[in-house]
């Protein structure tokens, strides 16, 4: 694994030897000379364990916490061993407690690529770290692709669509990704050239929306999520937007699929896309998330679906990697305050 900035600053604490003697794993026979064994070093209680999953997940034991397991315990501090080693805790904890206190790129070898993630990014750096991000997702994105076939990205990231898409259209087919951040920009970059992608892909750094203009970058409400960064107008702004229609995507190849997840902004994007759908016709994989698209754009969820079938369009739902059932604008209106996002695709008609 790489690792960008690890040289030691001079201000930064260097490291000490530790003289005291290593910690003892053996349970005592006393404590407190009291002639009682330490509770910690007995077959652990429900109590306990109940007690124990609720400072570590913040609620009690449920349906999904292996009680069978955890009581076979040989000790308290076993079972606990047990439940920081889960991959539920180790997912549950991942936007709680960051594998780095502060930005630490890194470069890691995912799904037989090199691909540079934040480790402070609880969300899409920790699932590269895992190989598991939305991979059915991209298996369904790969399973339109062939070779030579163009593929938009928008709202790259760290290119976990765009390198696994550059993999599969080849040298003679062509990646856009769309990335507004300027760290994740550059470090997609550099996971591009690494992969010796630099000739089949065109990395913007930008935002797409209605018009040319500027605006802010705003972090969510989670600090460890960099990925639910989203943009708000200000002409005054950073970031660049443009109009998907501006971008320079010849037509001479097809654009098989674009991918878009930009954090609710969606439905102003495609305000600037209407030449792109009429010339391309690419099927599209993005999300619905009726809250954020409201507090983003300030639009309806129902507003996003009619942009679709207007262009011709029909909208189903993602089950796994497969096409699922087709859904209807009230479908849409009877799911206005979900609280999590959910995958379409939309086809071509």
């Amino acid at each position: 694994m790489s690792i960008e900035g690890s040289e030691r600053s001079a201000d930064e604490p260097q490291p000490t030897t530790n003289t005291r003697p290593p910690p003892s794993h053996s349970p005592p026979q006393d404590a407190g000379g009291l002639g009682e064994a330490d509770d910690r070093w007995q077959a652990p209680t429900l109590p306990q364990l109940n007690l124990l999953h609720f400072a570590l997940f913040g609620w009690p034991m449920d349906a999904l916490t292996p009680v069978d397991e955890l009581r076979s315990s040989s000790n308290l501090v076993d079972a606990a061993r047990k439940l920081l080693n889960s991959e539920r805790y180790r997912w549950d904890a991942r936007g709680i407690v960051p594998l780095w206190p502060h930005d630490k790129w890194v470069c890691t070898d995912a799904w037989g690529l090199r691909i540079w993630v934040n480790l402070r990014d609880g969300h899409v750096g920790w699932g590269v770290l895992h190989e598991d991000w939305e991979n059915e997702e991209v298996g369904f994105v790969l399973s339109r692709l062939r070779p030579g076939d163009a593929f938009v990205d928008v709202g790259a990231n760290v290119g976990v669509y765009t390198l696994q898409a550059a993999r599969a259209v080849g040298p003679a087919g062509h990646v856009y990704s769309i990335e507004p951040r300027p760290d994740t920009y550059r470090m997609l970059t550099r996971s591009i050239g690494d992969n010796g992608f630099a000739d089949r892909c065109t990395v913007f750094n930008v935002a797409l929306g209605s018009e040319e203009t500027s605006a802010d970058l705003n972090t969510s409400h989670d600090p460890l999520n960099p990925g639910s960064t989203f943009v708000t107008r200000n002409d005054a702004g950073a970031v660049r937007v443009c109009p998907l229609d501006s971008l320079p995507i010849p037509g001479d190849r097809p654009v098989r699929v674009l991918k878009m997840d930009i954090e609710g902004f969606e439905p102003v994007m495609m305000d600037g896309a209407t030449a792109f759908f009429s010339r391309h016709r690419p099927v599209v994989v993005t999300e619905i998330f009726p809250r954020a698209i409201r507090h983003v754009s300030g639009r309806d969820a129902t507003e996003y679906y009619d942009q679709f079938t207007m262009l011709g369009y029909s909208v189903h739902r993602l089950q796994g990697d497969q096409v699922g059932q087709r859904m209807e604008r009230d479908e849409v209106t009877a799911i206005a305050d979900i609280t999590e996002p959910f995958n379409i695709v939309c086809l071509p008609e």
